[in-house]
């Protein structure tokens, strides 16, 4: 889901994208989720987010709605059939301009994600004192991670920074 949202983000002008609310003053009603982001996008945004005088959570759910409003994709989220035109959010009836923040609404936040290992042993976790997600092998290593190319790796090179300046 991270790799999809960074490409999504990357791809719509966060700078003209029209800024939705999806709240406003209802009770929230949607979980929360966590998402990883590239650092380099998490830069841009704020930068983006600061001069439109809005916050970043606005800004990111307002450049997903451009997105997926672009995409016009089917419930079962595949790709639209080629005679299937893509609807605009200001050409959405009301029902699916609701199904679109409900769809929104379910990305937005910081969720706890699973605690299960993999087959092998490894899982992943978020570190809040590094800040970033890391991957725990069946051994107890920590590792921390990258998102390259949409997969995680481990990040040997500031792994290895670490514990020469611990």
């Amino acid at each position: 889901m991270s790799a999809s949202i960074n490409d999504a983000l990357l791809a719509v002008n966060l700078n003209t994208a029209k800024l939705v609310t999806l709240q406003g003053k209802k009770k929230q009603t949607a979980r929360e989720t966590q998402v990883v982001l590239l650092r380099r996008l998490i830069r841009r945004i704020k930068r983006i987010a600061d001069a439109r005088g809005c916050s970043i959570n606005q800004l990111v759910n307002s450049g997903l709605a451009a997105y997926y409003s672009k995409q016009g994709s089917s419930k079962t989220g595949a790709p639209p059939r080629p005679t299937q035109q893509p609807a605009t959010y200001d050409q959405m009836s009301t029902a699916e301009r609701q199904r679109l923040v409900e769809a929104l609404g379910n990305l937005a936040g910081l969720q706890e994600g699973p605690r299960e290992a993999f087959s092998d042993g490894t899982r992943y976790e978020y570190d809040p004192e590094l800040r970033r997600t890391i991957e725990v092998a069946r051994s107890g290593k920590r590792f921390p991670i990258a998102l390259v190319a949409g997969r995680f790796q481990r990040d040997l090179a500031n792994a290895t920074a670490r514990k020469k300046t611990r």
